[in-house]
């Protein structure tokens, strides 16, 4: 699993890297074979543009974007939000 950050508008932190990080770890036990995830933070006035990018050596991409003024909570719904997505397409491993 490979993860790229991408920050426009302001330097994405370290910590900030590292927590995300580990969020997105806890998508792991639904891929079958190794993926490249990349993660762009769109900082506006008072809230976040989060989107994560899914792409797998068979072409599957998904793509969740999300508009939050607390990243937690915006990165927790992308997450639901992809999780479903891999249960519709039967790309889980069971």
């Amino acid at each position: 699993m490979k993860i790229q950050f991408r920050g426009q508008n302001f330097e994405i932190p370290e910590l900030m890297r590292n927590n995300i990080s580990e969020k997105i770890m806890a998508l792991k036990h639904l891929f079958v074979e190794k993926v490249n995830i990349y993660i762009t933070l769109i900082k506006f006035q008072k809230n976040l543009k989060l989107e994560i990018v899914i792409s797998t050596q068979n072409s599957l991409r998904l793509k969740e974007e999300i508009i939050e003024n607390n990243l937690e909570s915006a990165l927790n719904i992308l997450i639901t939000r992809i999780e479903k997505q891999f249960k519709k397409s039967q790309y889980v491993t069971s």
